[in-house]
């Protein structure tokens, strides 16, 4: 007995639905198993989501590289700055919240520098999907942690650590900048 006619596929009715290519191999319970099934291989809504998914990942983890590389620009610059003004290395450190409204100030201006040079989404959508807002929370977060990270690496070699080496105030630079990305980008 051959395989096909060993299975029992007793609720398809394969007179009632129509049936496949008369040129496939596949016996006539295989046939009625895909006919009722109504299944394509592969479909253009498939392609779209599968884009949109992969282009909302794309632009998340774009996101945040940009936040990271701009609070990079703004650790060496700190680092720079701070040996000059050692006075203001102490200000920082006993004014907590001022100091992250200050690196968040700091992401604000990043951010416009940021669009004057990329104005645009970096991925561009035809249909944008309805979690537009979300690379707001999660990027920053993305770039709070990859800064903590460095300031932990940064600790362990014995490196002085800047403020925005920890994840607060990297996170509130990161912030300030996808903030002014999803407010004013076109």
């Amino acid at each position: 007995m051959r395989r096909e006619e060993s299975l029992d596929f007793s609720p398809c009715n394969s007179t009632a639905l129509p049936s496949a290519s008369d040129s496939c191999s596949a016996g006539p319970a295989i046939k009625c198993v895909l006919d009722s099934c109504n299944s394509r291989a592969y479909t253009s809504d498939v392609d779209e989501l599968l884009a949109a998914i992969l282009g909302a990942i794309a632009e998340l983890l774009l996101d945040a590289f940009m936040e990271v590389i701009a609070a990079a620009v703004l650790d060496l610059a700190s680092r720079a700055l701070l040996d000059v003004f050692t006075g203001l290395t102490e200000a920082i450190k006993e004014h907590k919240i001022l100091t992250g409204f200050m690196y968040g100030l700091l992401g604000v201006f990043a951010g416009v520098l940021g669009l004057l040079v990329l104005p645009h989404r970096l991925i561009h959508r035809e249909h944008p999907i309805g979690f537009h807002g979300i690379s707001l929370l999660i990027s920053p977060i993305i770039a709070g942690a990859v800064l903590s990270s460095v300031g932990a690496a940064m600790r362990r070699w014995g490196k002085k650590v800047t403020p925005v080496e920890t994840f607060g105030y990297g996170f509130a630079f990161a912030l300030g900048m996808a903030l002014v990305r999803f407010l004013f980008e076109q």
